[in-house]
């Protein structure tokens, strides 16, 4: 079949204002600067069967092209429906656009292994797959999905703030992020000053982390005044344990992109798969343990910092554009017409 349509499903789970929301808008936003029509269907919120029946009907119009369907999106009903909605329809082709994978992000045990079947199941009935990283990709296809798949490498950002150059390099770090899981920072020691952003916040942080208020997605950037970023998830200091810091080995969070956008250098865990494209772009540092981040930070020359700053900037204008996207997403396209 000749790709002629490019469609992208939008549709939003939720109206709070959070990192995972604004990804979602991000990706229709810089898909339709790339031509992709949004075709918008309803919520579960006007009832089970009329959102079923309406959404049936308008995915079964859709002539000769190829639809973007984000995943993780909607209740399991929904989403179960919109794939098969879609693939019904033989004039369309059907891509999943990876957030995350929820049986390895909160069911990563042999207790959840039909679950885990059941979710590489539903995603093998795509055409085509965006994987985040290389992790994501090779653990697509050692639990068995035969599809073309190319890797995103970083979320794009869109932000109407300047990218900003740091004067002079202090040694300063800044985390943002839900602070209710974000369990290490209790137990973090250090002398490096850290600003902290988010919701839900302890009632008291020990010096030298200072919590510095919320702020939605866009308004964020903008108070983003330290030199290093922080990506780091879980329970302890040492490595990045627990339910979340393990996912890090095959996610890419939405802070990293926010970090890098706003034209700071990160620092990452080093086992973590964004790390691969710290390491690639040479954006950040990463590191192992985080009790290890004085040491760290007082090692950075003026001179390293500035070339880290260099090219950070080069990499922000590409994601304020929508490049990884786009780029992920045409490759994928030109795979699937080859077959």
């Amino acid at each position: 079949m000749i790709i002629i349509n490019k469609y992208v499903l939008e549709w939003h789970d939720s109206e709070k204002n959070t990192g995972g929301i604004k990804a979602k808008q991000d990706v229709i936003t810089f898909l339709k600067k790339d031509g992709f029509i949004p075709v918008r269907v309803p919520s579960s919120k006007i009832g089970k069967i009329w959102s079923s029946l309406l959404s049936r009907f308008i995915l079964a119009k859709l002539k000769n092209g190829v639809i973007v369907i984000q995943y993780p999106s909607g209740k399991p009903f929904l989403r179960k429906l919109w794939l098969e909605a879609a693939c019904k329809n033989k004039k369309l082709k059907v891509i999943l656009l990876i957030h995350d994978l929820e049986t390895i992000r909160f069911f990563n045990d042999s207790k959840h292994l039909e679950k885990r079947k059941e979710e590489f199941n539903f995603l093998s009935k795509a055409d085509g797959l965006i994987a985040l990283n290389t992790k994501m990709k090779s653990l697509l296809e050692n639990e068995g999905i035969n599809k073309p798949i190319t890797v995103l490498e970083a979320w794009d950002y869109e932000s109407k703030s300047r990218i900003v150059k740091k004067s002079k390099y202090s040694g300063t770090l800044c985390y943002a992020g839900n602070l209710h899981k974000s369990l290490f920072l209790s137990k973090l020691k250090c002398k490096t000053t850290v600003q902290v952003f988010g919701p839900n916040p302890e009632t008291s942080f020990q010096k030298p982390i200072e919590y510095m208020g919320q702020y939605s997605p866009q308004e964020l950037p903008n108070h983003l005044n330290a030199n290093f970023g922080l990506v780091w998830d879980g329970v302890s200091t040492e490595t990045c344990e627990g339910t979340y810091g393990q996912y890090l080995r095959f996610n890419d969070p939405h802070k990293f992109s926010l970090y890098i956008s706003s034209g700071m250098p990160v620092i990452v865990w080093d086992k973590a798969a964004i790390a691969e494209f710290v390491k690639r772009y040479n954006v950040g540092l990463t590191i192992s343990n985080l009790n290890n981040i004085d040491k760290l930070i007082e090692s950075v020359s003026s001179q390293q910092y500035e070339a880290l700053q260099k090219n950070v900037t080069r990499i922000a204008k590409k994601m304020r554009k929508g490049y990884y996207l786009i780029t992920a997403v045409n490759k994928l396209i030109i795979k699937m017409n080859q077959i």
